[in-house]
């Protein structure tokens, strides 16, 4: 198809000419530009309800970067009260920091931070429980399956390397309520 137009006839070869910058060898690009990669994976259950959850969903040593992670949440809640998260705003989000405990990016104080990788809000859905007992509703959130391909690169710090952190907070304006937030994460990380 491609010999009458001046192309290669492999698609190999053309897939070759077009990716590899113009005066350089392929092999040699190759080699220069291919770093090794590696997926770390981590899960954080909704163990007990929070107003404010954070769980590292990786680490990174110096040199390494986070390019992608494939992450799915959810947020529960039970109740007696058809309202009780309706209207209440929860935001979460990611970020680098260097220390090992203790979030340093609040999702809303710090929202136009530039150290989030992603920062999103979300809302639960309410709906009838299955049960029998005093809990009549159960809310849950995202309002969608809940997967997220979150590509978004940063580099560790270069002395003393970086934690990849998942922070989710419910408005500060309504404290009592808590819910239960789990996460699984898989992150894509290019090594030095």
């Amino acid at each position: 198809m491609g010999e009458g137009k001046g192309l290669p006839p492999d698609g190999a070869k053309r897939n070759r000419v077009s990716f590899t910058p113009v005066g350089l060898n392929h092999d040699v690009y190759s080699r220069v530009m291919a770093r090794p990669t590696d997926w770390r994976r981590a899960q954080a259950p909704a163990a007990a309800p929070h107003t404010d959850q954070s769980t590292t969903l990786c680490t990174l040593a110096p040199g390494e970067t986070i390019t992608r992670i494939r992450l799915f949440f959810e947020l529960t809640w039970s109740s007696a009260n058809l309202y009780a998260f309706s209207g209440v705003p929860i935001i979460w989000g990611i970020f680098l920091q260097t220390q090992p405990s203790g979030p340093t990016l609040d999702p809303f104080t710090d929202a136009s931070d530039e150290g989030w990788l992603w920062w999103e809000g979300v809302g639960l859905r309410n709906q009838p429980a299955q049960s029998s007992g005093t809990l009549k509703y159960v809310d849950q959130g995202p309002t969608d399956p809940g997967y997220r391909d979150i590509k978004a690169m940063r580099k560790a710090d270069p002395t003393t390397g970086s934690f990849v952190v998942w922070r989710c907070k419910v408005s500060p304006l309504v404290p009592t309520q808590a819910i239960f937030a789990q996460v699984v994460s898989s992150c894509l990380v290019i090594l030095p």
